[in-house]
């Protein structure tokens, strides 16, 4: 898609429509993520690498929000054998936000802390926990009566919920879609 095209499309989405409305201070959210490919050089590509539903509650003070968010990610990883193994981390921590061009996009940077619910080969049996960063540069929001739909389509999330002994990394790049209301 030539850049222009590109231009000219999000100039329509963020000024042809009507300014959003304005925001109440508390938001409830839910969430589906994808990541559709592996990030980790050498591997094989494989589709949906990984997927995550999660919840965000956040009070916004004008532009500005922070809050709370939860997240299940089932993963997958290549073991000692070059197999696929299918992982499930829960990531819980804080969120901040900025919204931006009258409330249609967003900026959003998480932390907190990733726990891996079962081991890998190379890792004591059960949970373990460790920390993770979760970054959203620019997102797309299109507000409704009460509700926002939104579009964050790239985003990096690095977890580590194994840091001990070999540390387990695990790098998504993903695109989330969300429905948000305000209470």
């Amino acid at each position: 898609m030539p850049v222009s095209i590109l231009r000219a499309t999000l100039a329509a989405s963020l000024l042809g429509a009507a300014p959003a409305a304005a925001a109440e201070p508390w938001a409830l959210a839910g969430e589906l993520a994808v990541s559709p490919y592996s990030g980790a050089p050498g591997e094989t590509q494989r589709p949906f690498r990984a997927l995550a539903l999660g919840g965000h509650g956040a009070y916004r003070w004008g532009d500005w929000g922070a809050g709370l968010g939860v997240e299940g990610n089932l993963f997958q990883q290549l073991d000692l054998d070059g197999e696929t193994d299918f992982l499930f981390q829960l990531l819980v921590g804080a969120e901040g936000e900025v919204l931006m061009a009258n409330g249609r996009m967003r900026s959003r940077l998480g932390a907190g802390l990733a726990v891996l619910l079962e081991g890998t080969e190379l890792d004591d049996e059960g949970a373990t926990a460790g920390f993770y960063v979760d970054i959203r540069p620019a997102g797309f929001r299109w507000p409704f009566d009460g509700w926002v739909l939104g579009f964050d389509p790239v985003t990096l999330l690095v977890a580590i919920p194994e840091p001990s002994g070999i540390p387990l990394v695990d790098v998504q790049y993903r695109a989330h879609v969300y429905a948000e209301v305000t209470l």
